[in-house]
């Protein structure tokens, strides 16, 4: 399979404006980082990684390799088990990620500013998302930082919003 994939070469002039200035969440993304920074693709950018947010966000899970995180929190599994196929390992990093950023909105908000704070100190750079989960919490505007009016959402926010990518929620697994 990887030996018919087409070269970095080929496809880094399509790639960069893909990646632009986003923010890159993998799992284990310095991994990936790694491959892309070799070709000068996504630096600068900021990085989300979602084994470190496991970590913090789920202590008893015990294992923070993906196949082990989506068997814990019970996430879709799109090929039945197959594991380290790079669509179904995207899409199961997609689905930990949200289930990930739903136990960081469910936190208190002292918690999620000791984690802040503990963050800044050590330059984590997942401070960032518990940032938009503080902003979000809060009724912020996630763009521009700024408490918006009870019950509006901001213009900046309403574009962004609209130029999201949509992500394909997959069906949860059946109860066991």
């Amino acid at each position: 399979m990887v030996a018919d994939a087409p070269t970095m070469f080929t496809v880094r002039s399509r790639l960069r404006p893909v990646l632009g200035d986003h923010v890159l969440v993998g799992h284990n993304v310095d991994f990936d980082l790694g491959f892309l920074n070799e070709e000068r693709l996504g630096v600068g950018n900021h990085r989300i990684d979602t084994i470190t947010l496991a970590a913090i966000l789920v202590p008893e899970a015990g294992r923070y390799d993906l196949e082990s995180l989506v068997h814990y929190l019970d996430l879709p599994d799109p090929n039945g088990g197959q594991t380290h196929r790079a669509r179904d390992d995207a899409e199961q990093t997609v689905e930990l990620f949200l289930a990930l950023r739903e136990r960081a909105l469910a936190l208190e908000m002292w918690q999620i500013e000791e984690i802040i704070q503990a963050g800044r100190r050590i330059a984590w750079p997942e401070t960032l998302f518990l940032k938009r989960c503080w902003r979000k919490r809060r009724g912020w505007c996630l763009a521009t930082a700024v408490p918006a009016p009870p019950g509006s959402v901001c213009q900046t926010c309403s574009i962004l919003k609209n130029q999201q990518p949509k992500f394909r929620r997959l069906k949860r697994k059946s109860s066991r």
